[in-house]
């Protein structure tokens, strides 16, 4: 049953994909559009062989693989002046990663691992591939957010986590403030906003252990 499911898929990947590249030269041939449809049609088969036998771990491999070379072919067909599918493809290759750590992927230690290697990997590719304007702020802004809330997560301690959360975010302003409008000092309102979470987080704290000590008391 399994062997015929994924012979149908794989009938039906190849038809479509056929139809629509007939269609394709047929009606517009100045634009290669039957590709992008074509992208959505291979998942058929590909997820049918490899989820049906639950083989997870080569379908996450087989699909970083396809997503990679179908955002290549994509770059060099439309501006191949600019490698712009090495942006993403950082991201998507945690995938099998992530899948091949297995339990090791929700410790604080691979997560603390990974974002080095992502934040190192932007950072590269902003010095190197497109040096105009220091972007590799926002993923680094972003992917610092996954080992700080593990981390504070398994300790169970909201107060540290709004303590190191908002130096985070205040940071991210003051920097983006200093980058684009020096002349400006925007940033005190986003950085004056985020200053009541740990302030809330405190009395909040606070007023809860007394609620305990209280409630112990009697």
């Amino acid at each position: 049953m399994k062997r015929v499911s994924f012979i149908i898929s794989l009938i039906v990947c190849i038809g479509g994909i056929a139809t629509l590249a007939h269609m394709n030269y047929t009606l517009t041939p100045d634009y290669l559009w039957f590709i992008y449809p074509g992208f959505g049609l291979i998942w058929y088969p590909v997820t049918m062989y490899y989820i049906v036998n639950r083989n997870f771990k080569q379908y996450a491999i087989a699909g970083c693989l396809l997503i990679n070379a179908f955002l290549m072919m994509t770059n060099y067909m439309l501006v191949p002046d600019h490698p712009w599918y090495m942006y993403p493809s950082m991201l998507i290759l945690w995938w099998p990663i992530v899948m091949y750590s297995g339990k090791r992927a929700k410790t604080f230690k691979f997560a603390l691992m990974s974002s080095i290697a992502i934040i190192f990997y932007y950072v590269g590719l902003n010095l190197f591939i497109s040096p105009i304007h220091p972007w590799a702020i926002y993923p680094t802004f972003a992917i610092l957010w996954w080992p700080i809330s593990l981390y504070f997560a398994k300790k169970k301690d909201g107060f540290g986590f709004s303590v190191v959360g908002s130096m985070l975010i205040a940071s991210f302003f003051g920097i983006i403030n200093y980058i684009m409008t020096p002349a400006i000092l925007w940033s005190i309102y986003p950085i004056f906003a985020v200053g009541w979470w740990p302030l809330i987080m405190y009395y909040f704290g606070r007023k809860k252990k007394k609620t305990n000590s209280l409630n112990e008391s009697n």
